[in-house]
């Protein structure tokens, strides 16, 4: 079982045969969605290879392969985001946070997004790990752009189209820094500090993310310094922190394309520039 691996450019159907010799529990989705195309789809999830052929050969309509996460299929998976922000700045933050150096050797498959889904091993000792979802207006439990599959969690299987293997390494265990955050009995005490006032700071930081979006083709990146020097005199104050504004601003220069011109990694320089300096002018080095 350990010699199976997706190949790439095969169909659903044998996508689900591989999953099943994986273990990991199928069910068919709803074509180009991630809704499930069956009622009590945790429930109905199965390795079953009748069930899934008449699923993915004999129905009328080309289904897609989603994995049931959690104790069933035995992995958990953490979707990282660059949608609406970069939920990759997010995971670095935690990374430093924990004194983490090391990037875990695990399963990883790409996302249409540009994104990434990292696959561990679901923990054996019985603890639970809820799904947890980012958006605009609400954080999530890991932070901004980190989304969380685990109990009755599903996700479009990996080598689906747009959904790259990027390292075929099984499942590694949690990273026991992290498995701490997923697992916590209260989801508000996982939460990293990313709001640290009152929700005047997140209105400002949208106030100055609109402002951006709104920047015509010249001059965007000057703009993108003129605001992170803005969320850097806020965050000064101790009202917003690093990773919201990050966030914040991310999502600005998605929509107005900076990101798709220049890179993610001119963004970086940028917001850091900008940001130190507002720090600095505001008080805080």
């Amino acid at each position: 079982m350990a010699s199976v691996r997706f190949t790439g450019g095969i169909s659903p159907a044998a996508r689900a045969w591989i999953c099943s010799e994986l273990g990991r529990y199928t069910i068919p989705l709803v074509p180009n969605t991630k809704r499930p195309a069956i009622k009590n789809w945790p429930d109905r999830a199965t390795l079953d290879r009748e069930q899934l052929m008449r699923w993915f050969l004999g129905a009328r309509t080309p289904y897609e392969v989603g994995i049931v996460t959690g104790p069933k299929s035995g992995i958990w998976v953490l979707d990282i985001d660059v949608k609406w922000c970069n939920g990759f700045a997010t995971l670095r933050d935690l990374f430093h946070r924990h004194g983490a150096r090391q990037v875990p050797k695990t399963f990883r498959a790409g996302s249409p997004s540009g994104g990434q889904q990292w696959y561990f091993s679901y923990p054996a000792d019985g603890r639970k790990i809820a799904n947890d979802t980012s958006r605009p207006g609400r954080l999530g439990a890991l932070g901004a752009g980190l989304d969380v599959r685990g109990w009755h969690g599903q996700v479009v299987a990996p080598d689906a189209p747009g959904r790259p293997i990027l390292d075929d390494s099984p499942p590694s265990e949690t990273p026991d820094w992290l498995l701490e955050l997923v697992t916590a009995s209260e989801r508000e005490s996982a939460r990293m500090p990313v709001i640290t006032s009152s929700d005047m700071a997140v209105r400002v930081a949208d106030s100055i993310a609109d402002e951006l979006a709104a920047v015509v083709r010249g001059g965007r990146n000057d703009q993108l310094n003129r605001a992170a020097f803005q969320v850097g005199l806020i965050g000064a104050q101790g009202v917003l922190d690093e990773a919201e504004a990050r966030s914040a601003l991310y999502r600005s220069c998605v929509q107005n394309r900076l990101i798709e011109d220049d890179g993610p990694e001119s963004f970086e320089a940028t917001f850091t520039s900008g940001w130190s300096a507002g720090l600095t002018s505001g008080g805080k080095a």
